[in-house]
């Protein structure tokens, strides 16, 4: 087999048989939210001036869309790469915004791709998320920052056990949705960025009808999202115990406290039912 990346048109289907997958995020590097920021919010700006709707993905959220206290703005590292979502229709215009800007498309197979074979059983190369585009830009004092654009509605390519499954992205994830998966996942940086997040943010204004519903439902259904999101819930409303004295952050930990402790007294009778 050959190294070199045979890039096509073709992208997988259900059960494509995968040969192989590229994630290099790593090759990003880290920055801290405050440096982020000032990259991100600059773009938010134009995008809102020019009408193009967005919506910011995992860390690329904090100090954009999902606030943090300044103890935590200053702490805490994220990849160096903004991850937006855009309607399709705004990409011809988003990249024009963003080239204006002097920030250079590079191509996203290089970091982010799965392999396949056809129905006929020849090699394709395609992106991990159909037709996302990947921008870079050199900042002084900064370095260099990426940016990633995804077009809704799309697709994205999920492995498992040797095939390729095809995961439908049809709607623009918002900040509350972006918090649920965070919560559902509970690891240790999960963990941390959910007790700083609850001492800037009302959680039940964040978090909608829809999302606190999805995490009681993956957890009933999911004795392992039950568990973590149950050690999660039980971490964040002891940890805002130590706030709740504190003048900037008292009210707001004291609110959330009562978010974190109706969440636990939802999931104690699913931990029950699952065996936990």
């Amino acid at each position: 087999m050959t190294n070199k990346v045979i890039e096509t048109n073709v992208f997988p289907e259900n059960g494509s048989r995968i040969i192989s997958s590229t994630n290099r995020k790593e090759r990003f590097g880290i920055t801290n939210v405050s440096d982020a920021v000032s990259v991100s919010s600059r773009i938010a700006n134009l995008f809102c001036e020019k009408k193009v709707s967005f919506s910011a993905l995992g860390g690329s959220a904090f100090g954009l869309s999902i606030m943090l206290p300044d103890i935590w703005f200053k702490a805490r590292p994220i990849s160096n790469i903004i991850e937006l979502q855009i309607r399709g229709e705004d990409g011809v215009k988003a990249s024009d915004i963003l080239n204006a800007e002097g920030w250079k498309k590079i191509n996203p197979i290089e970091y982010f791709s799965v392999t396949f074979l056809d129905g006929s059983g020849k090699e394709h190369t395609s992106p991990t998320i159909r037709d996302q585009l990947l921008f870079s830009k050199k900042f002084e004092g900064v370095g260099e920052s990426f940016m990633m654009l995804i077009q809704i509605p799309t697709e994205f390519y999920r492995i498992k056990n040797g095939k390729i499954f095809v995961e439908q992205m049809r709607e623009m994830q918002t900040p509350g949705r972006t918090f649920t998966y965070k919560i559902m996942r509970g690891l240790e940086r999960d963990r941390w960025d959910t007790l700083y997040v609850s001492l800037s943010n009302d959680m039940s204004r964040l978090l909608g009808k829809e999302d606190l519903e999805l995490i009681i439902n993956t957890a009933a259904a999911d004795r392992g999202v039950a568990a973590r999101t149950s050690s999660l819930t039980e971490y964040v409303k002891y940890g805002l115990r130590h706030f709740e004295d504190k003048y900037k952050y008292g009210k707001m930990a004291r609110l959330n406290g009562g978010f974190f402790e109706d969440l636990e007294s939802k999931l104690k009778p699913i931990l029950r039912n699952v065996g936990h």
